[in-house]
């Protein structure tokens, strides 16, 4: 009967310590994305994701998570407007501020991160004045009643619909404020995805919730 109460009382505090940490991690994750809203303009919002397990016990031992990602929608003002740009770092170190409650969470470091813009097939339309059609892996161009299909290729700072080796339609690129590396481009179906890995946060996320160190 003792074993049996003992047993219970063990797993009802490791229950309180699960949604502690829990709590702890989703308040982080609120402050991290009500800060960078508030200082980001161009942007229509933000959402903050931490994948670390325990939080606190990370967090508290090593001043890191394993995972932040930042999800930004409607981007603007950055070359050419953006759906969506998410943010994935890893092995992110955050202020330990973060375990008593801060609204003002900061990133310290990190050791990649990988940034992928999403430009949709209107945004695409729009710029090219093209009929593009945008499905997985291919584009397609219709002039005069004729469809056939195109390629897609970072060049020269922009991107360009190519059709049998002929540049057809171009367009320009997310800034490096964005996407501070070398970029590789893919087509999905509705959208242009633009992704590239680096060791430095994108200027735009470093400017609203990196620390100090981070500016340099």
């Amino acid at each position: 009967m003792i074993r049996k109460l003992l047993l219970v009382s063990l797993l009802a505090v490791l229950a309180l310590l699960a949604i502690g940490d829990l709590a702890a991690k989703h308040a982080a994750e609120h402050a991290i994305a009500s800060e960078a809203q508030s200082h980001m303009a161009g942007v229509g919002t933000v959402k903050a994701t931490i994948s670390s397990f325990p939080f606190v016990g990370r967090l508290l031992v090593q001043a890191k998570v394993s995972k932040l990602d930042l999800l930004l929608s409607d981007v603007t003002g950055h070359g050419i407007d953006v759906a969506r740009l998410d943010v994935v770092g890893r092995a992110i170190e955050l202020d330990r501020s973060a375990l008593a409650g801060s609204q003002h969470v900061k990133i310290k470091g990190l050791d990649s991160v990988t940034v992928t813009a999403t430009i949709s097939e209107a945004t695409v339309r729009a710029l090219t004045r093209a009929d593009v059609r945008l499905l997985a892996g291919k584009a397609t161009v219709t002039v005069a009643g004729r469809t056939v299909d195109a390629a897609a290729r970072v060049e020269g700072g922009s991107v360009r619909l190519v059709v049998a080796s002929t540049p057809v339609a171009s367009l320009p690129m997310p800034d490096s404020s964005l996407l501070p590396c070398q970029v590789a481009l893919t087509i999905t179906p509705g959208a242009l995805e633009l992704a590239c890995t680096a060791t430095r946060l994108p200027t735009l996320v470093v400017d609203a919730v990196g620390s100090v160190s981070l500016r340099h």
